[in-house]
Formats: C-alpha cells, structure tokens, sequence
C-alpha cells in the first residue's frame, strides 16, 4: 500500500498540470531535465510542466516508474542542485519512488533545508525501508523535524516504533510528546496501548494522551479485540479523570463490553456531573435488558426533576414495562415537565389501567400534558388498551368520551364501527360530532346505508358535514358504482328537503355518470337552497364530465352568482386537461358567453386566476376591447408573470400585443420586462432535452475530445454530466455516477456550450466509481466545472480506492469559475496516483467546500496507449 499525506506538496504540482492542459510536453524531456539541474524560483516552469508529464505518463508501470524514479534521484544527488529543483523532485517521487532513492532521501533529512520535503517523500513510498529511515532518524531529529518524523510513523502505523516512541513520552518539548502519544494512538496496537498506559506526561501534554487512548482502544477494537479496548475504557474510567475523559470511556465500554458497562451506568444515573448523568441514561437504553425494576424505582426517587425527565425519556426509548407502574406515579408529579416526560413515556409503556388516566388528562383544557397524552392514547400497544378504549366510549363524561372515540380513529381500532354509530346519534353536539369525524375513518362497507341515514337526519351543518366525509370515505371503497349511488340516490328522492344540499354534495364527491344526471334534475329546483347546492356540487366535479353542464350553467343560469361558481368551475376543469390543443378549445368556448361589460370583466378576473396558456390566449383577445381594455391589460400581465418560465413562447405572443396596444407606458414596459424574462427563460421541454441522454451527441464530444489527449494516452471514458451517468467499454474501463443529482442551469447554455450547463450536483459529495483499470498503465482524470449561477462554490477533488480504504486528496479546496461574474468553465488534469487502482477500481469524488453545492460539468479518463508507455 502506498501512503500519500503530501496533499500540501502534491496540490501545487497538480495545479500547475492542470493549468497547462497541454496535449504534447512542451519542450523535449531530455532539455526539461537539463534544464531541471539548474531550476530555481521565479524561473520558467516549462521544464517542471514537461516532466509532471512524464511522470504521470509511466507512472502506472512498475519497470518504467524505477528507471523515472532513479533519473530524478541522480539530479538529487546533485550537490549543486538548487533547493527548488530539490522540492519538485521531492514531489514527483511521491508519485513513482521506490525502496532505492530510500537511501539518498534519509541523507536529506539531516539537512535542515531538506528534512521536512525528504520526511514527508519516504513516508509516501511503501515498504521497510522508508520506515526504517524514518524510524532511524528519530535519535538525531529536533524540534519540529523530530515532531514531523512522529507524524508520519503514526500515519504509516508502524508497530515497530512503539518502543521509540514510548521512549519519548517522557521528553521535555511538550509537542514531542504529544505526538509521539498521538502517533502511538493511531498505531492502536496492545503494545502501543501499554506503552500510553504508563505514560507519566506533563500536564500540558495530557489532552493528547488522553485522545491517544481514546483512539488505539477505537484501532483495538476495530481490529477485532474488544478485549483490549475495554481494557483501555475501564482503567480511563477509574483513574479519576475529569468528567469528559471518563464519558468517553464509558461510552466506549458501553460499545465494546456492554454488560461490564451496565452498573458502570447505573451508578451514575444520578452522578452530579450533569454530563455522566446525561450519558448514562442515554446508554441505559441502549444496553443489554435485565430486570431491574427495583434498580430503576429506586433511581427515579433520588434524581432531580432534570434528571427524571432524562430517565423516562430513557425508559420509554427501552420500552422496559418492568418500570411502568413507577413511571406511571410520575404523572401525578408536582414538577410539570417530570409530568409531561412521564405522560411521552406511556406510549411506550403503558397498558389499559392508564387508559383512563390519559384520558382526562387529553380531555383537560390546556396544560402542557394534553397532547402528549392524546399522542400516548393513539400509540400505546400494552394489554387490554383497546377493550378499555370501546368501553369508555360508549359512556361515561362528554369530554372524556370525545378523546378515547378520537383514540380510536387515530388508533384506526377494528370492530369499532357498532359503538361509533351509536354515539353519532346521541344528544350530546360534541360528542355526535367526534363519533361521526371518527367514523370517516373507522367506518366499514356494511355501515354505508346507515351513514347516508345520518346525512339525512343530521340537524347542524357540522354534523351535516361529518356525515358527509364519512359517507365519502367508506363510499370510495366500494367496488360498484351501483352500490354506492343507490343509497343516496334514494334518500336524494325520498328524505327531507333540508336534507338535499347535502346529499348532492356528495354525489358531487362519489363523481360518477349516474351522480351527474342526479346533480343536473336538480338545477332548476323551486327550492333555492337546492337548486344552489347543485350548481355548487356541479362546479366542485372532480373530472371533466361535468364541463359542458357548467358551461350551459354560466351561460344561462338566472343568478350571476351561479353563472360565475359555473365559469370558476369550468376554468378550473379545462385545466385539469393535459393535452394544450384541448385545453385552448376548451377555453376558447368560454369567449362567446361574455356578451356585457360586466360580464366581460367577471371572466377576465376568472381568467385572471387560471395560470393557463389558454387562459392567457383568451384573455389576450380581449385587448382590443375598449370596455374592458384596462381589465384586460392586467390579467394578461398577471397571466404572463405567472407563465413566463412555464410557456415562454405564448407569453412573448401575448406581451408583444400588449406592448403593440398598450397606451400607458408603464403597462408597456412591464410588459417588456415579462418578455425580457421569458426569452431568457428556457421550456421545460428544452430542460428535459438538454438532460436527455443522446448517445450520438455523447460520441460527437467524446471524438472531439479525444483530439486532445496527450501523447501517448487516449481516451477511455467521456460523462457529459447530467445526460451521461456511465460510460466505457466491456473488458476495459468503466466510469459511472454513483451519488449525485442531474440539473441543468436555465441560459447557461448563452454564456457556453451546453454540455457546461448540464451537471452533476449533491449537497456534499459527488461519486464517480471507474472499474476495468489496468495496474499496469497510467491514467489521468481530466474534469470542467463552473459555478454558473453563483460565485460561492468551491469544491476539493479526492482520489480513493476502489474500496474506499483510502483517499487521497488531490486537490484542495479550489473557487470555481463564476459564471456570475462572466467566467468561463475551468477544466483541469490530474495524474492517478498508480497503487490507488492495484485491484482495478477507483473512486472519484468532488466534495463541497462552501455553499450551496457541488457541481461538475465534465468528467473523463485518459489511459496510456501501452503498458508501461
């Protein structure tokens, strides 16, 4: 495995690559190391640029990486090398040294001009050798080149440092110390474990050994010895550390040895420290159950209110009904918010003998305990809840009775239908109406006939309205027709007449054929409460059957308030209709029915309303009517707003009249401000094509592309970002999105080629997943990104493993290219590092850095022509 930690070095490179984004090395490589031998700072980088090249071109091959690697070291071993030259070197054997410039770079870490680049070279080559001459300098380092030596033993987790760095521990630089403990931390051995266990640190560096414990008994753990882990935790715990020091453990013991951690838990349910109170009792629900009613009682009785509240919210997460009768005291309690925590806690625990206590309280005017106690009543699942809840609702006190038959439909109880029913026909108002609310839920098919019953007699519009949801709601599930309308169609014909609204109502609601011919008879009944309720229920229609009724309506009715119900209920009915050439007919027949200037100025405030393109048509052709000139202005303005990114081309049609016939100008220049917006504006439909996958675009791309890969490599994988989700060939490479969302920037496509327009975004991290690779040839990402709409974004790109055992981060965090500020798209090159992809396989990702996302235009993959070339 090869460990990178030089992203620092690494970024600079890369950024210089990347600005090249030259096809071809720009001078002969033979020149560029001649003229290498002589680099210094402030000089041309042509040179640097060329051989970055190179470098990435062999780096995935192991022959022709050596003979790289041992080039760069012969101009290192150079005493008359400047130090820049130096550095760069430094940075490219990060990519492709090897075990054989191990000796040359230990040299270098004798030199303090030079320790800090050669210490972090060898602790990216893998093997014993960079190890040992990491480890081997420890004795002669100081300072910060000693502190920097630690690091990286700690980050390659070399076992065989533990002995040299515990030898360290007791140093008089306090930062030494604190790395070495560090280091010894992220090496998590049993060995590093005992070495941090002695430890005898100054005070200054006792944060670190602490995290360092922390950590090894997290790297024990995971490496499968939760022996040694909880080892760790325990003696933290009983060492007398400050309260967050001994948190920690316990929540690590809690992880690894949950039953060694229980009595740790339980003791300190009542600990003084406010946060080992809080921790234990967010743990006791979490750990192994036992009985421990006793245990638990006698834990509530000593806490404060506080930390009651803590240990009901516990024990109701646990479920553990061994404490519901010591809970259920609890709401009795004095303290209000110990009362409230232990109403919550019942819903969970509770069984029928709290029942009725839950009850009272949800019936109780106010207080903070009502609706916890409704939400107990409708969630607890203990014994003998649901028999307790029919009994109550068959008698006793009006407001209580109202909350268990509310119980009841929240609860969506079986068999309750007998008593619901009878409750609906009692005297009491309050108590009929929550039997009939209740009953639109828990109703049964063979309760139809007697709920059409109940709309017949209801005597208040409240109950009139109750029965009618609840005939609606069990009539919706009924097969037939037939057997929905005949019971209402009969009562329609022979019940009472204040009874009718109701009834046609809700045929209006049932929607069928036959409901429709029963709604129309009724139109032109004497009695004018019916007659308005059926104009009502015709303009409530749910589909589009009633629409030539309605029209005849708003054309004819005697009342103007029905000719407008009639026209609100048609416009809304012509929109429901998806199909626009159906839609604007539709609309179009409204026109001949406004013959008056009232008339007129009604539909155009219908029209007004609709947010339609037919709507729009419409009332646009009322523009050249001088009675209702100024009416009009304003509908089509108001349309056009409304329309303008939904329809562009019927808004533009439309602002175009306006400002032909407008005769006030600042009529005239909204409406050129509405057609400014909708040529901006692109259709829905040229979204949904510019994210539409179209293979011989992609190839069109991808050919032109390929026109610039650089010598020796070729294209292998092209995701135009949004249309293109994978890419790539079988038995060769393959690159898809694995995480990320399409999205296309509206007018991107005015300031560059849409391809830049058309993204991959996500809240936090863009994953590409790249499969087939081959170990043994070298490969490059090349990528565009533009922050089109914003000049915030700024995004890192990281390179991982197949697996995700390890990321690299290659770029650091970068400000995209504002399209806001009339950037243009940047794109960028980066050489694969060659042991991130040994098994094949490579992830990619962009992570956001700042606000509102990340985003990436382009993404490809360039390989080498031949292994090793």
């Amino acid at each position: 495995m090869r460990y990178v930690s030089v992203v620092a070095i690494l970024l600079a490179a890369l950024g210089r690559v990347a600005a090249a984004a030259q096809p071809q090395e720009t001078i002969p490589i033979d020149q560029a190391f001649e003229q290498l031998k002589g680099y210094d700072y402030g000089q041309s980088d042509k040179a640097l640029r060329a051989i970055e090249l190179y470098v990435g071109r062999f780096a995935g091959d192991a022959a022709r990486r050596a003979q790289v690697a041992e080039r760069l070291a012969a101009t290192l071993a150079e005493p008359k090398t400047p130090l820049a030259a130096k550095v760069f070197i430094c940075q490219q054997l990060v990519v492709v040294g090897t075990e054989a410039q191990v000796p040359l770079l230990a040299r270098m870490l004798d030199d303090a001009a030079t320790a800090e680049i050669a210490r972090y070279t060898l602790e990216a080559i893998p093997g014993e050798a960079s190890l040992e001459a990491i480890r081997g300098a420890l004795g002669r380092l100081k300072g910060k080149a000693l502190i920097g030596a630690i690091n990286s033993l700690g980050i390659r987790r070399d076992a065989k440092a533990v002995a040299a760095l515990a030898g360290l521990l007791d140093s008089a630089d306090v930062e030494v110390t604190a790395a070495a403990a560090e280091s010894l931390g992220k090496i998590g051995t049993a060995e590093a474990a005992a070495a941090l266990g002695k430890a005898d640190v100054q005070a200054k560096a006792l944060v670190a050994l602490r995290n360092a414990e922390l950590q090894c008994a997290e790297r024990l753990a995971a490496a499968g010895d939760p022996a040694g882990a909880a080892a760790i935790y325990r003696r933290m715990w009983a060492s007398g550390r400050p309260a967050p020091c001994r948190t920690a453990a316990l929540l690590g013991l809690a992880k690894v040895s949950p039953g060694s951690a229980l009595p740790l838990v339980l003791e300190n349910l009542d600990s003084q420290d406010p946060l080992l109170r809080a921790t234990a009792i967010q743990l006791y629900s979490g750990l192994p159950r036992l009985e421990l009613k006793k245990t638990i009682v006698e834990q509530l009785e000593k806490l404060d209110a506080a930390g009651q509240v803590l240990l009901l919210g516990a024990l109701a997460e646990r479920g553990d009904r061994s404490a519901a009768e010591a809970v259920a005291k609890r709401m009795d309690d004095k303290d209000e918010a110990v009362r409230v925590a232990a109403v919550r806690a019942m819903a969970r625990l509770g069984d029928a003998a709290v029942v009725e206590r839950l009850a009272r309280l949800a019936a109780a005017a106010g207080g903070a305990a009502q609706q916890p106690a409704r939400a107990s009543l409708a969630a607890m699942s203990g014994a003998g809840v649901e028999k307790r809840l029919l009994a109550m609702a068959g008698g006793g006190e009006s407001a209580v009775r109202i909350e268990v038959l509310r119980a009841l439909a929240s609860r969506r109880t079986r068999g309750a239908a007998a008593v619901l029913l009878q409750a609906a026909a009692e005297a009491d108002p309050q108590v009929r109406l929550a039997a009939l609310d209740s009953l639109a839920v828990l109703a049964e098919p063979e309760s139809y006939a007697k709920l059409v019953e109940l709309v017949t007699s209801a005597t208040t519009p409240s109950d009139s309205s109750a029965a009618e949801r609840a005939v609606l709601a069990v009539g919706g599930s009924l097969a037939g027709a037939a057997e929905r309308l005949r019971p209402v169609l009969a009562a329609l014909e022979g019940g009472p007449i204040q009874a009718k609204p109701a009834l046609l109502r809700v045929l209006a609601g049932l929607g069928d054929p036959e409901a429709l011919a029963a709604v129309r008879a009724w139109l032109d009944d004497a009695d004018a409460a019916v007659a308005d309720a059926a104009v009502r229920a015709l303009a409530g229609w749910p589909d589009v059957l009633a629409a030539a009724d309605l029209l005849k309506v708003a054309q004819a009715a005697k009342l103007p308030a029905h000719r407008m119900l009639a026209l609100r209920g048609y416009l809304r009915l012509a929109g429901t209709v998806k199909d626009p050439a159906s839609r604007l007919k539709m609309l179009e027949q409204v026109r001949p029915i406004a013959t008056t200037t009232p008339s007129k100025q009604a539909l155009l405030a219908v029209l007004a309303e609709a947010a339609d393109p037919g709507a729009l048509v419409v009332a646009a052709g009322f523009l050249d009517d001088p009675a209702v000139r100024a009416e009009a202005e304003a509908a089509v303005l108001k349309l056009g707003r409304a329309l303008a990114r939904v329809d562009p081309p019927a808004v533009r049609a439309a602002m175009k009249k306006l400002m032909d016939t407008a005769k006030d100008k600042a009529v005239a220049d909204e409406a050129a401000a509405i057609d400014e917006e909708a040529l901006k504006a692109p259709s829905p439909e040229a979204a949904q094509q510019a994210l539409q996958y179209d293979k011989k675009r992609s190839d069109s791309l991808k050919a032109a592309l390929a026109k610039r890969a650089p010598k020796g490599f070729r294209l292998a994988c092209y995701l135009d970002c949004g249309p293109d989700a994978a890419d790539g060939v079988r038995g060769g490479p393959l690159m898809r999105v694995v995480v990320g969302s399409a999205h296309f920037w509206p007018e991107s496509d005015r300031a560059a080629d849409v391809r830049f327009g058309t993204i991959w975004f996500d809240g936090q991290r863009i994953v590409f997943e790249c499969a087939g690779l081959n170990p043994k040839k070298a490969y490059q990402i090349g990528f565009t990104w533009w922050d089109f709409d914003h000049a915030t974004r700024a995004e890192s790109v990281l390179l991982a493993t197949g697996k995700g055992d390890r990321e690299v981060k290659v770029v650091d965090k970068t400000q995209l290219p504002s399209g806001a500020n009339k950037e243009p798209p940047g794109e960028k090159t980066l050489p694969v590092p060659p042991d991130l992809y040994a098994d094949g396989s490579l992830r990619i990702g962009f992570r956001n850095e700042t606000q509102p996302n990340a985003v990436v235009s382009e993404l490809w993959l360039w390989e080498s022509e031949a292994e090793g070339k």
